[in-house]
């Protein structure tokens, strides 16, 4: 559960009392609940980075630009 909110394995060892970054990772579980958090992050970074390059896409597209002093 310490692990799900975000701790690193080196704040879950000095929390938990290991030793060792394996004996942490030992008592890790994946879960469904964290593979869709997951897979939403995911889909937000592809989104953007899509809306990005749209983005730039339509910049090039209109030339340079003048500016008024």
């Amino acid at each position: 559960m310490a692990a799900r909110t975000g701790a690193t394995t080196a704040e879950l060892m000095a929390r938990l009392g290991h030793a060792s970054p394996r004996a942490a990772l030992n008592y890790q579980r994946a879960t469904a609940e964290q593979d869709k958090a997951i897979a939403a992050g995911l889909d937000d970074l592809v989104a953007k980075a899509r809306e990005d390059l749209a983005a730039e896409a339509r910049s090039e597209s209109m030339g340079p630009v003048l500016k008024m002093p």
